[in-house]
């Protein structure tokens, strides 16, 4: 019966295997998100030892702790057991980046914990995902959904009425010819843009 564990940490190295018999692979690396968004990331289990190797629980960390990591998918699908030669891939874990989350890199790692019986606690192997969260473009207020509250919200920092706003996923206008967008100034421009977002006049975006 795999256990439950999870931690936050301000750092952790890229890769590293615990055993070179026993290793992890994801599916995919890096992950993109938006604030508010979720994933769920598979990966690969390989066991090229001469004996079964148990997997008896994992520990996950994370560098940012706006990022949830749920490793469920981990505990509930991986096999207890995996067999001399043997390899299980599925569903490991589950990202959400928080709706209030800045645009960046961090990184999430499991560490699958087990050993020759149902007892092992050994570090099996340890790998790093890269997640990088990419800004909501219209979620001004920062709530994880682009709607006319983000519109008004943009009108009112334009108008200095407010300066609660997420500047990097508000500046979005002017759009260049190249696909750049901003001009580092939120302004009634980028609630207009927002607007014609909504009403379905920019089909470009952002």
């Amino acid at each position: 019966m795999k256990k439950f564990m999870c931690a936050f940490a301000l750092a952790v190295s890229w890769c590293c295997s615990a055993r070179a018999d026993f290793t992890i692979t994801w599916q995919t690396n890096p992950v993109t998100l938006t604030p508010g968004a979720t994933v769920t990331v598979s990966g690969t289990l390989t066991n090229t030892d001469a004996l079964p190797v148990y997997l008896n629980a994992d520990d996950t960390v994370t560098t940012e702790e706006d990022l949830v990591v749920d490793d469920l998918p981990f505990v509930s699908g991986a096999p207890d057991v995996l067999q001399p030669g043997a390899s299980w891939t599925g569903p490991m874990l589950t990202l959400t980046a928080g709706p209030l989350m800045s645009a960046g890199t961090s990184t999430a790692t499991i560490t699958v914990i087990g050993g020759a019986n149902e007892d092992g606690a050994t570090d099996l192997a340890e790998l790093a995902l890269d997640v990088r969260v990419t800004p909501l473009y219209g979620d001004v207020n920062g709530d994880g959904i682009v709607s006319f509250a983000d519109v008004v919200q943009a009108m009112q920092v334009a108008g200095g009425l407010s300066s609660q706003a997420k500047f990097d996923a508000a500046d979005v206008a002017p759009k260049a010819p190249d696909g750049t967008i901003g001009d580092f100034v939120l302004d009634i421009q980028d609630a207009v843009r927002i607007a014609r977002r909504l009403a379905g006049l920019e089909a470009a975006w952002p």
